[in-house]
């Protein structure tokens, strides 16, 4: 019969090699394929200018493989190097604040930039819409950590709703947080 060291040994040591297994294949995903990974901007250049664009599919990593619509980021650029008399806003919220059920020149950011440019017309003011449907403050809290990489003068913070009547919230009806 076996000692109980044995025994604990061949216990633990597979578990232990599967454990070091996928830590070696994730590390080897992230060196080799960085395509696989999910950037917050992509880096690209259109007429001798660096500009940032926002991954539109972002979101995607917060929500179920299974869920066939997933909320995306309105398409948007920015540029790498920020003028000098550049004024940057980053929008960044819920449903409200991507401008869901009105239209493009209807949302926060879009009368906020309308009213920033008339009253700075000698700054560049740029207002980017990170505004999305579905998302509560975990998702947001997360993608702040990428918004200071952006150079942002001002950042808007719409949250709240979501918290109470979103897809998870305690608002929402049980068949809605179970079958959404």
């Amino acid at each position: 019969m076996a000692s109980r060291k044995k025994l604990f040994f061949f216990s633990i040591a597979p578990l232990a090699f599967l454990c070091m297994l996928l830590a070696l294949t994730e590390v080897a995903l992230r060196a080799f394929a960085p395509a696989l990974g999910n950037p917050f901007v992509s880096p690209m250049s259109r007429d001798d200018a660096g500009w940032y664009m926002i991954n539109r599919g972002y979101l995607q990593k917060y929500f179920p493989a299974t869920v066939t619509a997933v909320p995306e980021f309105k398409p948007s650029l920015m540029k790498q190097h920020k003028a000098e008399n550049a004024f940057r806003v980053l929008c960044i919220g819920e449903s409200s604040m991507f401008g869901t059920p009105y239209a493009m020149d209807a949302t926060i950011p879009a009368i906020l930039r309308k009213q920033l440019r008339h009253i700075c017309p000698e700054r560049e003011i740029e207002v980017i819409n990170l505004g999305a449907a579905a998302i509560n403050s975990n998702v947001v809290l997360d993608i702040t950590k990428h918004l200071f990489e952006l150079q942002p003068d001002l950042i808007l913070l719409y949250v709240g709703h979501n918290e109470f009547y979103g897809p998870d919230g305690v608002g929402a009806s049980l068949l809605e947080r179970h079958f959404p």
